[in-house]
């Protein structure tokens, strides 16, 4: 069927893709005031607002991306620079609960004395001393090294597809995407390992 009720279907998805993400704006919006009103500590209270944000920015960019495929890449890499102010947030936001890097540093003290890491880097990497300093700082390089990095591909994403080297989902040696895929997946793996390592760590 071609139409629905004289209305052509992508019509039919602008509207209700629209509904939901005015709904998702919405109860976000509720929810960041009764954040403002309720959660009297700043330090947390900001990155919490800005993890929230990050529904309406998606939803947002979702919606805009119904109305051209080849405009898409662009609001993508809106959201992935979001992606990456949300991951620096999230993680200032578990260290700021923890009362700071003091305190996170006692807690972890008290834990087993070595973290052993995530498959493939096990293989590879000898497990890190939890009790020293240096514990903190690797820890924090690995989950922050993924902001800037995100960024950089983000916007070489961008260049590359204005000159129409990008190609997305294409996996060929003459294109940019398979080479942005693969730094943005190890970052992502290195990342998600030692930001479990430390989380699982504290918890």
């Amino acid at each position: 069927m071609a139409e629905i009720y004289h209305i052509e279907r992508h019509v039919w998805a602008w509207a209700v893709g629209g509904i939901f993400a005015a709904l998702a704006c919405i109860m976000t919006a509720f929810t960041i005031r009764e954040t403002w009103r309720h959660n009297s500590i700043p330090d947390i209270r900001k990155h919490v607002i800005r993890i929230l944000l990050m529904v309406p920015i998606y939803a947002i960019e979702a919606w805009l991306g119904l109305f051209s495929k080849e405009e898409t890449l662009y609001w993508d890499m809106l959201r992935e620079c979001y992606e990456a102010v949300v991951i620096w947030s999230f993680y200032s936001f578990l260290i700021a609960f923890l009362g700071g890097e003091n305190s996170a540093q006692q807690l972890l003290s008290t834990k087993q004395h070595e973290a052993h890491h995530l498959m493939p880097f096990k293989w590879c990497i000898r497990p890190w001393s939890v009790t020293t300093r240096q514990f903190v700082l690797n820890t924090k390089f690995g989950v922050l090294q993924y902001v800037p990095l995100r960024l950089a591909t983000a916007v070489a994403a961008f260049i590359c597809q204005v000159n129409g080297v990008y190609e997305t989902g294409t996996f060929h040696f003459d294109v940019a995407y398979p080479w942005l895929s693969l730094v943005t997946n190890c970052s992502q793996i290195w990342y998600v390992s030692t930001f479990w390592l430390r989380l699982g760590l504290l918890l």
